[in-house]
């Protein structure tokens, strides 16, 4: 199963957009029963949709030296057909975790990729993928997404938008507190901070290991 990251990111736009009117329309419904259930049904449409765009299922065969890239078809949101690929012209594969696949690097192309988190206990398909393609590219050079950012010269910038975002929650957060007092922070808000912070955190983190 693939998962496009630019897909996501309009995807995430797209639920930000369409959330509030989704909330606002159904309020037409005089019976708060069946308004909620309104709500519900356009927020679960919404979002099976959205995953319908992102997630795309890619069957991988190699024969004759050659990977054969074949999507399962679909009725809407179609992946772009990837040509057959030599093995002896892949330089490079971007794996983060040494479990997500990214991209395949070659000679005249890039072939982005993306699975999803691998199974814990079942190996996954994606995983097998993985395997095969690291023992028969023994010579393939292997990198993460940093350090593509890094050879590209995109990471001293990602580095300093991250920055900027931490001291800017940093502070909202704290002015939030000050001015209104720590009770206007609702449960949520605060879970919802604390998770985004962890996360730029463990970024800044990674940044500076590969800047360095």
């Amino acid at each position: 199963m693939i998962i496009r990251q630019s897909r996501v990111l309009f995807s995430i736009v797209i639920f930000v957009v369409l959330f509030f009117p989704i909330l606002l329309l159904p309020s037409v419904i005089e019976n708060l029963f069946f308004r909620w259930v309104a709500i519900l049904f356009g927020i679960m449409l919404l979002l099976a949709i959205l995953a319908y765009f992102v997630y795309g299922k890619l069957m991988i065969n190699f024969y004759e030296g050659k990977f054969k890239f074949v999507w399962e078809p679909k009725l809407f949101f179609k992946f772009k057909n990837i040509p057959d690929l030599k093995i002896q012209d892949i330089q490079k594969v971007v794996l983060d975790n040494e479990e997500i696949i990214r991209k395949i690097i070659a000679k005249d192309r890039e072939i982005i990729l993306g699975n999803g988190k691998p199974k814990t206990f079942v190996k996954s398909d994606s995983q097998e993928f993985i395997r095969f393609l690291l023992e028969e590219c023994v010579n393939v050079k292997i990198v993460d997404s940093w350090d593509v950012w890094y050879e590209k010269g995109y990471l001293k910038w990602a580095l300093r938008i991250n920055t900027v975002i931490i001291l800017f929650a940093v502070f909202a957060f704290g002015f939030l507190a000050i001015t209104k007092g720590l009770k206007s922070i609702t449960p949520i808000t605060f879970f919802m901070i604390i998770g985004l912070l962890s996360q730029l955190f463990i970024y800044q983190k990674q940044m500076k290991k590969k800047k360095k």
